[in-house]
């Protein structure tokens, strides 16, 4: 279907869609739902989700649609929490390209590392937090409160104790981490307040580079183990909630979408809210399965049924595959293998 065609589709269907909103009997709920489909069609502002594993490949489908040679959407050297959800709407050529950082409320920094530190919480305020759930903790704590911040501070020196003690069972790689991003969360909390002081509903319009200074990963990130090596430019992304990128891009404007990079499935807690929220606002999904050759897990297929739960059906789910280091006949078997098993659990 070539871009004529396609553009009067959806002129069809946009008329189909007004037509129906002007018929009679027909509740509020029902003709906002049409309304809002009606604006979809006429501003192509559907969404697709870019979904998969850690490292599956989608940030570099991402940069290829945004055009060639762009690194724009962020990458984690390994660590697989914190990722920021990236967002690339098409602008017309001549139209100054830019961006915007969201940023995370008081309760969603939290979310990011709360699960590593609840217990110690509990422990050193039996009063507030005993039999308190890891969700009531996040709504109690007040992190503006001089002797809360103290709290969390307290609770993560005494987490990272107790983990080194625990040391000779095994390293928990992932606490770990949790623990490194929450001791830079609670260093740089009140200059990041300080920063977003003038921002207007938690956002602010920068640069398309400056965006990606912001969001993107320290260089080195994974070999630096002191965190006073590290400034509060190096990590503003802990405090990024999601980036949307205005590009001009012909791949992008054929595209007819915002494409979204959502986090890798499987990493932390605040991550797979973030994918979560990303399906449910989606209107179709291009899963990247594979991941170099590991076919899919039970706890995907488990991921695919709740498709449905977000209205996701099947016409709107496109399987890819990273067939990188993976032989086309490998790749094939793989793919067809998942493929069916997503049919024979998933629907």
């Amino acid at each position: 279907m070539n871009i004529d065609t396609y553009n009067e589709k959806c002129r069809l269907l946009a008329s189909l869609a007004t037509e129906a909103i002007n018929l009679e009997g027909l509740n509020d709920k029902t003709k906002n739902e049409l309304e809002e489909i009606r604006k979809n069609i006429l501003a192509n502002h559907y969404r697709i989700t870019l979904l998969g594993s850690f490292s599956a490949g989608k940030s570099t489908i991402f940069d290829t649609a945004c055009g060639g040679g762009r690194e724009l959407s962020p990458t984690g050297f390994g660590i697989k929490t914190s990722a920021v959800p990236a967002e690339a709407h098409s602008i017309e050529l001549g139209v100054d390209e830019h961006a915007f950082i969201t940023w995370k409320t008081d309760k969603e920094i939290l979310k990011g590392f709360i699960e590593s530190i609840s217990p110690e919480i509990r422990d050193l305020d039996l009063d507030r937090f005993a039999s308190a759930s890891d969700e009531e903790i996040i709504d109690k704590i007040n992190m503006n409160d001089d002797h809360d911040l103290n709290l969390l501070r307290s609770a993560l020196v005494n987490a990272q104790q107790h983990s080194e003690e625990l040391k000779s069972y095994g390293t928990d790689h992932t606490r770990n981490e949790l623990f490194r991003i929450g001791g830079l969360v609670l260093k740089y909390y009140k200059e990041f307040k300080i920063s977003i002081s003038n921002a207007l509903d938690f956002k602010t319009k920068v640069s398309i580079s400056e965006a990606t200074c912001i969001v993107r990963f320290p260089v080195n990130w994974h070999l630096k183990e002191d965190n006073d090596s590290l400034t509060w430019n190096d990590i503003r992304f802990l405090f990024v909630r999601s980036v949307a990128f205005y590009v001009s891009s012909p791949d992008l404007a054929k595209l007819k979408a915002v494409l979204v990079d959502c986090p890798g499935l499987h990493a932390s807690r605040w991550d797979n809210q973030i994918v979560h929220e990303c399906i449910a606002h989606s209107d179709a999904i291009i899963w990247l399965q594979g991941d170099q050759g590991r076919q899919l897990s039970l706890t995907d297929i488990e991921e695919a049924r709740r498709f449905s739960d977000y209205g996701i059906t099947s016409e709107a789910i496109f399987l890819a595959f990273n067939a990188k280091g993976v032989s086309k006949i490998a790749a094939e078997q793989i793919l067809d293998a998942n493929l069916r098993a997503m049919e024979q659990f998933a629907g």
